[in-house]
Parts: C-alpha cells; sequence; structure tokens
C-alpha cells in the first residue's frame, strides 16, 4: 500500500541522516526552520510511539556539557512545549512494534542540539528535550536542559518565559519549591513586561507558582496564585482555565479542612474543659450530673440551650 505510512524505525533513521547531513555544512549555512521541523518529527515520535517500559526513572546521571556550533545566523522558530504532569502511556502505533518512540526522540533532539548554529534554536531544542526527559521521568536530566536553555537565552532575568514555566514545573517535579516558587515568579515579571504575550501563558506562570507553593504547603498563597492566574483565562476555553480552578478548588478545600481541624483543636484545649468547669459548679448546686460535648454548628436550638445552661441564673 503506497498511502501506508513509513514505520518509525524508517522515519527516525531518515531524520537521523538528514541531521548528520546538516552537522557537515558550512558554519551558518544550517536552515533554522529545517531543524524546527525535525524536531516537530521527533516530538511525533515520542508522541505517537510511546515506550513499552513505563517505570519512570530519575537514576540516569546527567550528561556531560557539550559545545555546540555557534554562530551568528539567524532562524525562524517555533515556540517549545510546556511542561506539565502526565501520566506514563501505554504502548501503542500500528507498526511500531518494540519502537521506543520517547527513547529515539532523545536521541533525535540531542543530534539537534548539536547541529543547531543560534542559541535561540538551541534554546528551543533543549526545550523540547528536557519535556520528553521529564515525561520519561528523568526529572534531573529536564533540569539539566532547561538550565542549559536558560544560559543560552542570558540567564533567568532574560529567559524566555517558556523556558522558565518549563523549569519552575521541573524543580516542583524534584521537590525544590523555593526554586520552583523564585523561577515561576521571574516567569510572571517576564510576561507581565511584554504585553504581546498572550493571557494565556501568563495564567500557566501563576498556576505553576501555586503549584510550588501548594507542594510547600503554603496553601493561602498558593490559592492567591491560583485566583490570580483563574481571572486572566475565567472568560476564554485555555486549557489551563480548567487546571487553575481545580487546584484552587482543592487548596481551598484544604484551608478548610486545616481551619476546621484547627477549630476542634481550639475547642478541646480551651472551650470545652471551661464550660465543663462551669457545668460541674452548676450540678453541685442542682444535684445533677452532667454530660457535656462540643455543640453542633447545625443545631442553633442546642447552642441555645447551652448558653442557657452556661450563662443562665446561677452560674
Amino acid at each position: 500500500d503506497s498511502s501506508a505510512p513509513d514505520p518509525p524505525t524508517v522515519v527516525a533513521s531518515r531524520l537521523h541522516d538528514r541531521l548528520h547531513e546538516m552537522s557537515m555544512l558550512p558554519e551558518g549555512e544550517c536552515d533554522g526552520n529545517e531543524l524546527m521541523s525535525i524536531v516537530r518529527a521527533a516530538m511525533s515520535l515520542e508522541r505517537d510511539y510511546p515506550q513499552r517500559n513505563t517505570a519512570a526513572r530519575d537514576d540516569a546521571a546527567v550528561p556531560a556539557e557539550r559545545s555546540p556550533r555557534t554562530s551568528d545566523s539567524t532562524a525562524t522558530t517555533r515556540k517549545p512545549t510546556t511542561t506539565t504532569p502526565t501520566s506514563p502511556r501505554s504502548h501503542a502505533g500500528a507498526n511500531g512494534g518494540d519502537f521506543d518512540g520517547p527513547e529515539e526522540a532523545v536521541g533525535l533532539l540531542s543530534h539537534a542540539v548539536r547541529v543547531a548554529t543560534t542559541a535561540e534554536v538551541r534554546s528551543v531544542v533543549l526545550n523540547n528535550l528536557a519535556c520528553v526527559e521529564q515525561r520519561r521521568g528523568r526529572v534531573a536530566i529536564a533540569v539539566h536542559h532547561l538550565e542549559r536553555a536558560a544560559d543560552h537565552e542570558g540567564g533567568f532575568a532574560t529567559a524566555l518565559p517558556v523556558t522558565l514555566l518549563n523549569l519552575s514545573a521541573a524543580y516542583t517535579a524534584q521537590k525544590h519549591y523555593a526554586e520552583a516558587a523564585a523561577v515561576a515568579h521571574h516567569a510572571i515579571k517576564r510576561c507581565t513586561a511584554d504585553a504581546a504575550i498572550r493571557p494565556s501563558l501568563v495564567a500557566s506562570a501563576h498556576y505553576n507558582l501555586g503549584a510550588a507553593l501548594m507542594a510547600a504547603d503554603e496553601l493561602d498563597h498558593a490559592a492567591s496564585a491560583f485566583r490570580k492566574g483563574f481571572a486572566l483565562v475565567a472568560d476564554t476555553t485555555a486549557d489551563v482555565r480548567t487546571k487553575l480552578l481545580g487546584s484552587l478548588e482543592a487548596v481551598e478545600k484544604l484551608i478548610a479542612s486545616r481551619q476546621q481541624q484547627s477549630d476542634e483543636t481550639k475547642w478541646a484545649s480551651n472551650v470545652r474543659p471551661t464550660l465543663i468547669r462551669k457545668a460541674h459548679q452548676m450540678s453541685r448546686k442542682q444535684g445533677a450530673t452532667p454530660t457535656f460535648s462540643k455543640p453542633s454548628a447545625a443545631s442553633p436550638v442546642q447552642d441555645a440551650e447551652l448558653a442557657s445552661r452556661v450563662i443562665g441564673p446561677g452560674t
């Protein structure tokens, strides 16, 4: 069937061959647009042929720093994908066999990093490479790639918002919550400084900040971040809107639960002993033996009767 797509192994081999040819070009002649098309093809292999072994691993060594070629040439690039927590996906794909899409994508993207001749292109490739590695459970390696991407963009102060978003998500996955929150703050500043940046990206920065703060048990600050992010996309259909709303509801429930526990602790340690003491004073005068439990907030009549027993005549 001439219309059948090529097997993934053939596609991957063809992409590697083209990357090798591009690496042999004279300085400055590498086509950034073509390189981005190879990046998109690599990401498609990762998506269409998920790895069979879904066990998350983060025990691999961080790769050694490479020294790719640099040039003053420019290229048109697309924005890298953002990192979001995902569940391991099952093996799938026609004619895929045991083809490991994520593993092949890592090889292709690593090759593309070495071929890239501008910091801009290299940063985009590193972002996509980090996204694949994080989805594989190799968070430390993802962080390494993202820190390199930020360096290519001039550091945190000037890094692209998408790079900062990806890095804050990776730091949160590493449980480095202070670093994640700091980078998310940088992302918000970078977003708000550029009026051309779409609101959904700014909302995503607030979401990442809230996620880091929530994981660090800073619930009130997390709720504030989620509210600010949701306000930016409340009237849109942006994907982050649902995530912000769900996270805001979750953190508000947790805050309410903590408050209830705190109230019950205060009741048990302060209010209840005082009321019991007063009730015993009444019982000695009236010859009755009191029983006492916490009043129910849903039963105002019982509360009124209780108040009458405590502060009525004879107390």
